[in-house]
């Protein structure tokens, strides 16, 4: 319980500072904004879904406290799926189909900003880059665009996709695990792929080492994304049945909810870094601890890392 409030409060945080940032002129809005704002909102839905009000006792291998929201566990989430009305199974059955295509459009909007802010930091870099990243963009816009349609699509009649779990419904549906183990690998794949591209190129920029160092420390936490998405793999793999949907798949939208929490932060740390170098020096200079002078000649290079 702790550690998902300390995410939700931390992802907030890192938020919050984004939006200093534009508010105090820092950093200039963009697509990379736009498209982060929709993310953060699917994100905040996770863990309203998730993590909020009573514990209930769940667990892999051994009992294990977690916290659930009231509402979720009222569904059913985390509970085993024969202790649980037909009603509440149905309920649970839509809002599972519900958050698998609301993680979709997060997890892609969340990228889009990422390559946003990528395409305003290298733009000048190389003419190649640029197309290379155009192109990552448009995947991640088909890859989303695509498995939305197909889950979207999954079963027919529609309704068969909350209503076919009790054997009672006439219908058919593809393969919900196949879709979603597909999803997820590819996923892993752009995580990897957006965590080299910025290396790539900023170790041929014509930077001191230190300002390097510093861009590709803040770039390299997105291998966190990188691993949490890779265990959410994991996961799927180990569901393949869905024999207990209400009780296996606690564990996928809790890792759902910390892979998006992830990505929120890791697109809000160039506009951080900005916030920090713009208001540490000035506070230092108030208590005395520092020059009475700035960096002006740094500041337009400081902006575009922070865009």
């Amino acid at each position: 319980m702790p550690g998902k409030i300390a995410l939700l409060i931390i992802t907030a945080f890192f938020f919050f500072v984004r939006q200093l940032a534009k508010a105090l002129k820092l950093s200039t809005w963009g697509a990379d904004d736009v498209t982060l704002i929709p993310g953060y909102i699917c994100s905040l839905a996770f863990a309203i879904y998730l993590f909020h009000g009573n514990y209930a006792r769940c667990g892999i291998g051994s009992s294990l406290k977690l916290a659930h929201i009231f509402l979720a566990y009222r569904l059913g989430l985390g509970r085993d799926v024969w202790s649980l009305s037909h009603y509440k199974v149905d309920l649970f059955m839509q809002f599972f189909y519900a958050f698998e295509i609301l993680y979709n459009l997060s997890i892609a909007t969340l990228k889009a900003s990422i390559l946003f802010f990528y395409l305003g930091v290298f733009n000048l870099v190389s003419p190649t880059f640029t197309r290379v990243l155009w192109c990552t963009q448009v995947l991640n816009i088909v890859n989303c665009v695509v498995f939305t349609t197909v889950k979207l699509n999954q079963c027919k009649p529609f309704s068969y996709s909350w209503e076919g779990w009790d054997g009672r419904h006439m219908g058919r549906c593809v393969n919900l695990n196949a879709i979603l183990i597909s999803h997820a690998a590819i996923n892993v794949a752009m995580n990897f792929w957006l965590l080299v591209l910025p290396v790539t190129q900023t170790l041929w920029l014509n930077w001191r080492a230190r300002q390097k160092i510093e861009v590709l420390s803040m770039f390299g936490l997105g291998v966190f994304i990188t691993v949490v998405s890779a265990i959410r793999l994991k996961i799927l793999f180990k569901l393949r049945n869905f024999s207990n949907p209400t009780y296996d798949v606690f564990y996928l939208h809790m890792w759902s909810y910390i892979e998006l929490s992830v990505a929120v932060i890791v697109a809000c740390l160039p506009s951080t870094r900005l916030v920090w170098r713009e208001l540490v020096p000035k506070l230092k200079r108030k208590v005395g601890l520092g020059p009475q002078y700035t960096h002006s000649s740094r500041e337009s290079q400081h902006k575009r890392l922070g865009s």
